[in-house]
């Protein structure tokens, strides 16, 4: 079996608001394509052009060659192989960033490939299960302007949520939907008082503050209510902040979404001592990469919660990736529920069953997520 084609479908909700924090407004599907009539899909959640005009790019020199002239011929089964030829044919333009999440969103449409071709779901190909299904987190952003309606919101979507029967849920108290740090307290306090006291809460407050000083304050407030994790609370860069943070609250303290390769999450963890590392699998590397991050992170003893606000292939990968990590307690999951219409709830044929608030292990080859034909046409962008 040989690659013979490699293209990036752009797809984005009629209406698209740039300044909204929802990435899973738009998406971008790279399928990979054999000459035996097989083909696999991933997708990473990174500024689609961008994304399909670096596929698409011819090579430069040695140092930079282009995706499909590095892939077309390939035997699309070794995996791991082309993920190393990737990193380095791509590695002055790739490296890091939009470079890495390309060769994320290629390497998980291989896993999907190689699955499809042995008729087994990728969690087996990736190594023994940790578990017998995967617990999914429901990742809630509210609507309505700061305030009242975001509140009100708020209690809305944590009590469906709970009638859903999922046992654990985060609330996105992020810059758009909050006034201030006060706002944050009062999401959370809403959020538990909602889900009951049985039922996990993270929060997630989107890179809210410059220092650990500014972040420490609030988080104490929010302690009382019994929170997981606090997730993204100072500016990307500043890790040294992160230790900081770290050493100075007994609450978790998350980060990582992104962050591109296991050598950013080595430094994450070793420089800024964070309790749980997020890998966004597609943009993080892939799969191949984000299974020696979770291994990274088991020898250091911090847990791994995917990140997974996109479309349910990415969903699907953080599941792949959940089922073989033991350190791996729960996965991003947007309940398409909440989604009254567009790309995140239509795009696949169907989504993973939640069971008594778990899903268990898929056995369905490859990803087990397929594309909604209908769908595709419906939402494509033309490029």
């Amino acid at each position: 079996m040989r690659i013979t084609r490699v293209e990036a479908i752009v797809l984005a909700n009629p209406e698209v608001d740039p300044l909204a924090c929802d990435s899973a407004q738009d998406a971008v599907v790279v399928c990979v394509h054999t000459d035996e009539g097989l083909a696999g899909i991933g997708e990473v959640d990174a500024t689609p052009l961008v994304v399909k005009a670096f596929l698409e790019a011819p090579s430069a020199h040695s140092f930079s060659l282009g995706f499909r002239d590095l892939l077309v011929g390939e035997d699309p089964l070794d995996v791991r192989r082309l993920w190393s030829k990737l990193y380095e044919g791509t590695i002055m333009a790739g490296r890091r960033g939009m470079g890495i999440h390309v060769l994320g969103a290629v390497d998980c449409a291989l896993w999907d490939l190689r699955g499809k071709a042995e008729g087994k779901p990728v969690w087996r190909l990736l190594g023994e299960a940790a578990r017998p299904h995967v617990t999914p987190y429901a990742s809630i952003l509210p609507s309505g302007p700061p305030g009242p309606a975001a509140f009100e919101d708020t209690v809305r979507r944590m009590t469906q949520v709970r009638e859903e029967g999922f046992t654990a849920a985060k609330i996105e108290a992020v810059r758009e939907v909050t006034r201030g740090d006060d706002d944050v307290v009062e999401m959370t306090r809403l959020a538990r008082e909602a889900l009951g006291r049985d039922v996990t809460l993270m929060v997630d407050v989107g890179y809210r503050w410059r220092d650990a000083g500014s972040a420490l304050a609030t988080i104490r407030e929010i302690e009382p209510y019994d929170v997981f994790f606090v997730e993204t609370p100072i500016h990307v860069d500043l890790v040294d902040e992160y230790a900081e943070l770290a050493a100075a609250t007994p609450v978790r303290i998350a980060t990582g979404e992104l962050h591109a390769t296991r050598f950013e999450f080595i430094e994450l963890m070793d420089r800024g001592r964070v309790d749980v590392v997020q890998p966004d699998v597609p943009r993080c590397g892939g799969l191949t990469e984000a299974l020696r991050i979770a291994e990274l992170a088991a020898a250091r003893g911090r847990l791994v919660v995917p990140h997974a606000w996109n479309t349910g292939i990415t969903t699907a990968t953080a599941i792949h990736l959940s089922a073989v990590s033991p350190n791996c307690p729960y996965v991003e999951y947007l309940p398409p529920s909440m989604f009254e219409a567009g790309l995140r709830k239509d795009l696949l044929a169907s989504e993973p069953a939640l069971v008594g608030g778990v899903i268990p292990l898929p056995e369905a080859p490859g990803l087990g997520v397929e594309l909604d034909p209908e769908a595709v046409e419906r939402y494509r962008v033309a490029a």
